[in-house]
């Protein structure tokens, strides 16, 4: 009974996170960041909390401290995670490190729509005639727990970084990946920028890889149950 307990409250709790998670991630998206795997519960509480506040200029400070502080542990987990980009990602860091973000913003735009096409098959940016991202209507997506769903959040819904020049046209200040590779855009150049775009990057090659690594594990279950239900005496 008091596991039966547990389990119970622990099924409400799980109900309520998608929600949680998407305001979260959303506040973040919107204002063009994007959280890290190294980033603690306490370090995106005290950002949303001044987003919250208003306190916009003090959030993105921390933010950008963020990643600054990470930049060389998250380049070895990219240059780890997708070997045949190693020397094109270093570049762009290496530029980003040395203050010249001309260079790294475009490159680490240009390789998280890359990397998405890669591991799930469709292009990060891409929309469709709704003008939604395709991304949303994956199958892979689609098929997914609203929980896992929730992450991918900023990723699937029209966000700035996304936004088409008319939508873009109230927000001056964000960053957007069409208006910076398609040459409108000459005054991204800020650390700011880059440490954005730079979170985008490395959101995007954790939590499609996760996924990816969560559909495999999904697969080598189901086959692990078939196999029992033809040999029961296996268990």
């Amino acid at each position: 009974p008091k596991l039966e307990k547990m389990l119970i409250q622990a099924v409400k709790v799980l109900e309520q996170l998608p929600e949680g998670q998407r305001r979260i991630l959303e506040v973040l998206a919107v204002d063009g960041w994007y959280p890290s795997p190294e980033m603690g519960l306490a370090e995106i509480s005290e950002v949303i909390e001044l987003y919250g506040n208003n306190d916009t200029e003090q959030a993105r400070k921390l933010l950008c401290q963020h990643f600054l502080s990470h930049t060389n542990i998250l380049s070895t987990n990219l240059s780890n995670q997708f070997p045949e980009r190693a020397e094109v990602l270093n570049a762009a860091i290496n530029a980003h490190l040395r203050g010249e973000y001309a260079l790294s913003v475009p490159v680490f735009l240009a390789q998280a729509d890359g990397i998405c096409a890669q591991l799930v098959g469709v292009q990060l940016y891409s929309k469709g005639r709704d003008g939604l991202p395709k991304l949303a209507a994956h199958q892979d997506i689609k098929d997914l727990a609203p929980f896992l769903i929730s992450f991918l959040h900023p990723v699937i819904t029209a966000i700035p970084m996304t936004a088409s020049q008319r939508e873009r046209m109230a927000s001056s200040d964000a960053l957007n990946r069409h208006a910076v590779l398609h040459g409108e855009a000459s005054n991204y150049n800020t650390q700011l920028n880059s440490c954005r775009a730079l979170s985008l990057l490395v959101y995007t090659a954790w939590i499609f890889r996760e996924l990816n690594e969560l559909k495999s594990s999904e697969i080598e279950v189901q086959a692990r149950l078939e196999r029992l239900l033809r040999h029961p005496d296996a268990l």
